[in-house]
């Protein structure tokens, strides 16, 4: 017997599959086979490759064709057949196209691709060639031209889609599905009873509720539409891209003058020169008669439009006519007339666009074209020529989606006539007014753009994006055409190709050669332009002037389709209320907008550029060349994706992974299922090539999901389809602590991954969070690429991550940069992240999950079940016993200046500044030391809080607060402490101004010591703590996300800065925000409860600070500090510092060999260049360097970035509770005048002084709540290693986590024989990420909405003093 291998290859989509028996006979040269069963239950579901053997008893020679019949069980289905191959047993491989669906139990005929055309062949034939045979020219006879209008391109002869051929008809997906829509969309417009409704609007609000469909881009268009900048914006990346072109000079007609430039700088006439001014001019649409609608009369305008590129690389309008002829009827509107003059002019603008770009470049220059080449093609050019294979894809449901536009839209009775102003006949006089004034060169983007004089307009995505594509499709065409056509003559001599573009210049242009389209081809680089052009403005172009119809349109008063009231003949006579009537009634708007939803709605089949099928073509070449052209727009894509990420409107109408193939898109234009998606194997390409992807979930507290989970991977070579790695309905691969591994299949190597995409669409109506620790990609060919995450993903959108190991060059993503803006909160301090709301912060960069419940539930437990029951008394509170025995004593007043929650005040004294008269007999009146002694010794120590001087304080529920600049003199004692020696509360000496001594009266001494702790609380709030960790940190964070890729160092010599980084900056952003919004904003905490009030806070942390007090070793030294014994921070911090330094210097020279490539790596040069310009304000005197030139400057810099956000802040952060939770020895504020005399403070002074019962609760409310970790805290000594992948750098994370290990041990003992034990620099001890400040604001915001929460308003409704200090 003879063995025929048969491999039939079933379309994709949903119903293109067969329940049927399938039946086969091959027929050769010498004979045929038997008529055989194809049997197998699943092997012909949709996207099924399915073999099976055919016998013969002997050889039949060369195959000829083939002839299949299905034979339903029961009902008769569909079945959608992409292919058949045939292997002989000779070896030999026969290819049956078929690309067509099968409806009849009924013989069908397919020839073999390369089978000669014979009139000797015998009946069995394919459908074509059966009539080849006996009628040659049967296409043309079956594919008729009709002229349906005067002056309009030629159409195909159907008066319904049914009498079209079925090659050409929708799918039973797309065709179910878009009558589906239909339905939904007219039974939601009845049931709310709009789709009839005459009434006019009577507030622009109610329009939002039509549909329930709104996107983000029409809900953007619904907040900006009256905004100039956007109504230029639209001109550009709009649904109409195709209007505007530059203007040297301004038409007869349109006589503006400078009145546009009333207070210059400006003119016209530089402006012009410049290329700065831009005409947008609607003369098609002039001296038309609009649509009658319901028995009234519409309007519509044909206006001129000037705009102006500003210096902000806006395009703002400056004058609008809305007739062609000035008159004095026809006023020139300018933006700075009435609002609502200036509004209606750009109303009637938009009108008249929305009129001519329907008709002109949509309808005319995509579908009405495309049906003409479609038309064309199949009467002229046969299903194995290259030129049908390679336009089918562009071309297919052409022919379907306009028969419905001819009998649905813009028929006598249809949609244009019912809701469109230039419905009816107006629309015919427009489309020939439009096809006479169409050219060749507009149709080709390149030409198009330079002759409207548009290549150097900023902004324009239309063009960059256009521009790309048609070169890609170019090349493509190019290679494609050149291997078929070698020569002119080759062109010249092809009869189908003559043909073809011959009826198409008869037929669609009329014969007219002034529209530069060719009449015939005479080179093959004239071939390849038109092909170029023919596919552009079937995917590409289509796509540019339809995708976005609903996005802009879907809010009515932004592209109204009609208008009820003429255009206004003067100024000052419109309102809302004219507007309103002008604008379409309900029924015309609910209508349209419908329209609009139902064309921009999504099918199931779709299938976009990138999907180009490679299945129809044998040749080496020609699918290597496609295999090419999916790589070259994938990278598109890719590079549209990055570049959208920056952007407030993404432009994705040009991305090949959303454009489609032909000019039939959305869901009355969508495309066709005969492409083969990405992931469905060709037969040509061997097995498919699995990717085996391991995802790994953190085990902390929330960190899984219940949601679907979604991966793309993005190569060098091409990309995955996207994935569905988890159904919820069968495993829980996302839960807490999982490692889970899947496989993605793609029919070839995509090449070195690049970068992957995930997504969780939400699960019913949760939409939970997801923490994944990393990804894993094991290649085909054993490589492993890890992708480093490490963050909440908390929202459905696609997030991108960049491979951890070897990245591509081009493809450098700093995620964050589009969302990290600039802003100047206040003058003198350093620039901040700018956010309209915490929400506005990429949901990366904001607090975790974990600590949004955890903090949430300290609230409730935290103040129900401390019951602070009417702020009598707070004994629930477990107070830092130890702070309240001992903060009387002088001992532990000098020791908090060393080892309390401010370290950085204190300094040697070798010198008394001239305004601290102290004097030897006031300090040492035994005689025994003197001070210049000691100071020589080292013995005495200043703390000046001369920054506090002269501002003005806080104002607390209407009472004034007070508050000093202190100076205060320490002194060291032989048994090493430090003892306060002498106190003066304000900084100018003066009889009412006494330097208070050891030796006065204990409540003078005392209430001296309280008021220089409330000076240093705020001092150390303002400027140690948020202003040295947390604005600073900030300024790192955002430059870093600014400047640095999203993955540490992929190429060895570059970002390695980010991983280093990172760890050390998350949650900064939130916690800021927080901050400026809840603690040091007007309403704030620290204008509720502390001294230095909202507008004080500014002034007191607007100091410049220098590098050299950043960095531990220095400021240690340049205070005079160095021996200073039992003093824990230094200690403990030089120790730390160390270990950073060594651990920062061994990871960078790792990749960075020498200073040069430090010098070249421009990231990280920007990256210090915006801290030196944000963080420090450009000020040299800082000793912040502008760039870094030696990879020992870069060590120290980036040391201290971790040093500040780590060891620094935990210093200066986590004692907050332990030394304040006791008011008295912190008080916030103080609400009596510092004494002026000594001899009159007594005990009910002091109590008086300090701040009253409900201050004294919330602050230390406040303090309580900052010092409380969250279980996701991550100490300094667990340093992640996982964000490395290279071998050494994970060796050195290890040696970095062993000595912060051992450091940590040797405090641990130290502290063993410590009464008060120093562990604020532990490394195991204490969070290292900057996140307890503003975890208080942070309840505040989510608790109480923007407002003190309820339960700390109730803490503080006893204003009354305290009465006793153990109150």
């Amino acid at each position: 017997m003879m063995d025929y291998k048969v491999t039939v290859s079933t379309g994709c989509l949903d119903d293109a599959g067969t329940s049927s028996r399938v039946h086969i006979k091959l027929v050769g040269t010498v004979g045929e086979s038997e008529r055989t069963w194809l049997e197998g239950d699943t092997s012909f579901i949709p996207g099924a490759v399915s073999s099976f053997t055919v016998s013969c008893p002997v050889s039949i020679g060369v195959l000829r064709q083939i002839v299949l019949d299905k034979q339903p069980p029961e009902i008769q289905d569909d079945w959608f057949p992409v292919k058949v191959v045939v292997k002989s047993p000779e070896g030999d491989t026969y290819k049956f196209p078929i690309f067509r669906s099968i409806t009849t139990s009924d013989l069908q005929y397919f020839s073999e691709e390369n089978a000669p055309v014979s009139h000797s062949m015998p009946f069995s034939a394919t459908f074509d060639r059966i009539w080849e045979r006996f009628d040659p020219d049967w296409r043309e006879k079956y594919y008729l031209w009709n002229l349906y209008g005067e002056g309009m391109p030629h159409c195909m002869t159907a008066e319904t889609t049914s009498s079209l051929p079925t090659e050409v008809q929708f799918s039973w997906t797309k065709g179910w599905e878009f009558y589906s829509n239909v339905i939904a969309g007219l039974i939601e417009l009845h049931l709310k009873g709009l789709a009839d409704s005459k009434e006019n609007w009577t507030d622009l609000d109610d329009i939002r509720g039509i549909l329930n469909t709104k996107n983000h881009l029409s809900g953007y268009v619904q907040q900006h539409w009256k905004e100039d900048a956007f109504f230029g914006y639209q001109y550009l990346n709009g649904v109409n891209p195709m209007l505007i072109r530059s203007c040297s000079a301004l038409p007869n007609n349109f006589p503006v003058t400078e009145m546009v430039f009333p207070r210059g700088p400006y003119t016209l006439v530089e402006e012009m020169k410049k290329g700065n001014i831009f005409l947008c001019d609607y003369k098609l649409l002039d001296g038309l008669k609009p649509n009658i609608i319901d028995g009234k009369q519409q309007y519509m305008a044909a206006p001129l439009v000037l705009l102006h590129k500003t210096s902000y690389d806006e395009l703002m309008p400056l004058a609008i006519q809305l007739k062609q002829t000035p008159a004095g009827d026809n006023p020139i509107f300018l933006p700075t007339d009435s609002e609502y003059d200036w509004l209606m002019a750009k109303v009637f603008v938009r009108s008249a666009d929305f009129n001519l770009h329907q008709i002109n470049f949509h309808l005319l220059r995509t579908h009405l074209l495309a049906e003409v080449f479609t038309v064309s093609l199949m009467r002229n050019v046969k299903r194995k020529h290259l030129l049908h294979k390679l336009l089918l894809p562009h071309t297919r449901y052409t022919l379907h989606i306009n028969v419905l536009a001819r009998t649905n839209l813009i028929s006598e009775n249809g949609a244009f006539s019912q809701f469109v102003a230039s419905g009816g006949e107006t629309l015919k006089t427009i489309l020939k007014r439009s096809l006479s004034s169409l050219t060749y060169s507009s149709l080709c983007i390149p030409e198009d753009i330079t002759e409207r004089g548009l290549q150097v307009v900023p902004n324009f995505y239309y063009r960059d994006d256009g521009l790309k594509l048609w070169d890609i499709i170019q090349r493509f065409v190019q290679g494609m055409l050149s291997f078929n056509y070698r020569s002119d003559a080759d062109v010249e001599h092809d009869e189908q190709l003559q043909d073809w573009i011959s009826e198409i210049f008869e037929y669609g242009f009329h014969s007219q050669s002034s529209t530069g389209i060719p009449q015939s081809f005479t080179t093959v680089e004239e071939l390849v332009k038109f092909v170029t052009m023919v596919i552009f403005t079937c995917s590409g172009q289509h796509s540019a002037v339809n995708t976005g119809q609903y996005d802009y349109g879907g809010w009515m008063p932004n592209t109204p389709t009609t208008m009820q009231l003429p255009p206004p003949t003067t100024k000052g006579k419109t309102s809302e209320e004219t507007l309103l009537q002008t604008l379409p009634n309900k029924g015309q708007t609910a209508n349209a907008m419908s329209t609009l939803w139902l064309l921009s709605n999504s099918i199931s089949d779709t299938a976009h550029l990138v999907h180009y099928p490679d299945a129809d073509f044998d040749e080496t070449t020609h699918c290597e060349l496609i295999r090419a052209y999916k790589g070259e727009l994938q990278t598109l894509s890719a590079r549209i994706c990055l570049r959208n990420m920056s952007l407030k409107v993404p432009y994705t109408y040009m991305d090949p992974a959303k454009a489609e193939n032909s000019s039939t898109q959305t869901s009355a234009e969508q495309h066709l299922y005969y492409c083969l998606p990405y992931r469905i194997l060709p037969l040509s390409s061997g097995k498919m090539d699995d990717y085996e992807v391991t995802v790994f979930t953190a085990n902390i507290d929330y960190a899984g999901t219940l949601n679907n989970v979604y991966i793309k991977l993005v190569g060098t070579g091409g990309n995955s389809e996207r994935e569905l790695l988890m159904d919820y309905l069968r495993t829980w691969n996302f839960i807490r602590g999982a490692v889970s591994s899947f496989t993605v299949p793609c029919p070839v190597s995509i090449g070195k991954l690049i970068h992957i995409e995930l997504d969780k669409p939400r699960f019913l109506f949760l939409e939970d969070n997801w923490f994944p620790k990393k990804v894993e990609v094991k290649s085909p060919k054993g490589n492993t690429y890890n992708f480093p995450i490490y963050r909440w993903i908390s929202d459905s959108k696609v997030h991108c991550f960049r491979e951890g190991t070897g990245l591509w060059k081009c493809l450098s993503m700093t995620l964050f940069d589009p969302l990290c803006i600039w802003h100047d909160y206040a003058k003198g301090l350093p620039h901040c992240m700018k956010a309209d709301s915490l929400y506005s912060l990429p949901s990366a960069l904001r607090f975790s999950y974990t600590k949004d419940i955890e903090l949430a539930f300290t609230l409730g437990t935290g103040f129900c079940r401390k019951k602070i029951r009417n702020s009598t008394k707070f004994n629930s509170f477990i107070f830092p016993d130890y702070v309240q025995q001992h903060w009387k004593e002088d001992a532990f007043f000098g020791y908090q200046f060393l080892n309390g929650v401010n370290p950085m005040l204190i300094r040697s004294c070798s010198a008394l500044p001239d305004n601290f008269p102290v004097t030897d007999k006031m300090v040492f009146s035994s005689g025994l030391c003197t001070l210049a002694k000691e100071m020589k010794k080292g013995n005495i120590f200043l703390c000046d809080f001369k920054l506090l001087d002269g501002l003005k304080a806080n104002i607390i529920k209407g009472k004034q607060q007070y508050m000093t600049a202190p100076l205060v003199l320490l002194h060291k004692t032989h048994d090493d402490k430090l003892m306060p020696l002498a106190i003066q509360l304000k900084q100018t000496p003066a009889r009412d101004n006494p330097i208070f001594l050891p030796t006065d009266s204990e409540s003078d001494w005392l209430m001296a010591k309280i008021f220089v702790r409330s000076a240093d609380f705020n001092l150390h709030q303002l400027n140690f703590h948020l202003l040295r960790t947390h604005l600073l940190a900030e300024v790192f964070t955002v430059s870093l996300m600014r400047n640095i890729p999203m993955v540490h160092p992929l190429y060895k010599t570059v970002h390695s800065v980010l991983q280093l980084l990172l760890a050390h900056t998350w949650d900064t952003l939130e916690i800021n925000y927080l901050a400026r919004s809840q603690l040091i904003s007007v309403n704030g905490t620290y204008t509720s409860s502390w001294w230095g009030g909202y507008d004080e806070t500014p002034e007191t942390i607007t100091v410049l600070i220098d590098l050299q007090a950043l960095c531990i070793p220095e400021d240690i030294i340049e205070r005079g500090l160095e021996t200073v014994p039992n003093f824990y921070y230094r200690e403990d911090g030089l120790e730390l510092w160390g270990i950073i330094q060594r651990f920062v210097d061994r990871m960078l020279r790792f990749y960075y060999n020498n200073d040069d490539e430090v010098q070249k790596d421009s990231e990280l040069q920007k990256w210090i260049s915006d801290i030196f310009e944000h963080g420090f304000l450009s000020q040299k005197s800082t000793g912040i360097p502008q760039s870094f030139n030696t990879v020992e400057q870069l060590v120290k810099f980036v040391t201290m970035v971790i040093f500040t956000c780590s060891g620094q802040h935990s210093a200066v952060n986590s004692g907050q509770y332990d030394y304040g939770g006791w008011i008295p020895n912190s008080p916030s504020t103080m609400q009596l005048p510092p004494p002026t005399a000594k001899g009159k403070t007594n005990q009910d002074t002091m109590l008086r002084t300090l701040p009253n019962k409900g201050v004294t609760a919330k602050a230390m409310a406040a303090l309580w709540l900052l010092s409380k970790s969250s279980s996701d805290y991550v100490p300094l000594g667990q340093y992640p290693e996982a964000h490395f992948n290279e071998t050494k750098p994970c060796k050195l994370i290890k040696h970095f986590q062993g000595m912060l290990q051992a450091l940590s041990a040797n405090i641990q003992i130290r502290n063993l024989d410590l009464k008060v034990p120093y562990t604020y620099m532990d490394p195991e001890k204490k969070v290292y990420v900057p996140e307890l400040l503003a975890k208080f604001t942070f309840i505040l915001t989510k608790v109480g909405k923007g407002k003190n929460c309820m339960l700390l308003n109730n803490v503080g409704v006893v204003e009354g003093n305290n009465t006793a200090f153990d109150h």
